[in-house]
């Protein structure tokens, strides 16, 4: 398998296996069997997205000479994971709660939600193999 593949592989298996992990995390803290809410993990998504941009800052920053198109995508993805995470916290505060139970909850929340900070993550994940960043 070329290094190739294995990159476009991990920027599907990244996100998913940090989705799979923080619903692991979320159970094992409650100490419940698994509900749905363990699932509930956009805005964490999101966060590690968030994370990954900063960092991605002191990877640019070493790199001599520094290349400014990747310090201009690494702005547009930082302000992107600010203006996400705003929108994560806003799907969360109106969706969650036990009055709102239901199938459009668990849409919003478990697929949705999840599904925007899957993509953000992909997306680095794709820039950072691509060179872009």
């Amino acid at each position: 398998m070329t290094i190739e593949k294995i990159a476009y592989w991990g920027s599907f298996v990244i996100p998913l296996v940090l989705l799979g992990v923080g619903a692991l995390i979320q159970k094992l803290v409650d100490g419940k069997p698994f509900k749905r809410e363990h699932f509930y993990l956009g805005i964490d998504l999101t966060l590690y997205f968030l994370a990954v941009t900063l960092v991605n800052f002191l990877d640019v920053a070493k790199s001599v000479p520094v290349v400014v198109t990747s310090i201009v995508w690494t702005v547009i993805l930082l302000l992107g994971a600010i203006v996400m995470l705003f929108i994560q916290m806003g799907i969360h505060q109106a969706w969650l709660g036990d009055e709102k139970r239901g199938r459009m909850q668990l849409f919003m929340l478990c697929i949705f939600s999840n599904a925007l900070g899957i993509l953000l993550l992909y997306g680095f994940v794709k820039l950072k193999t691509k060179g872009l960043l």
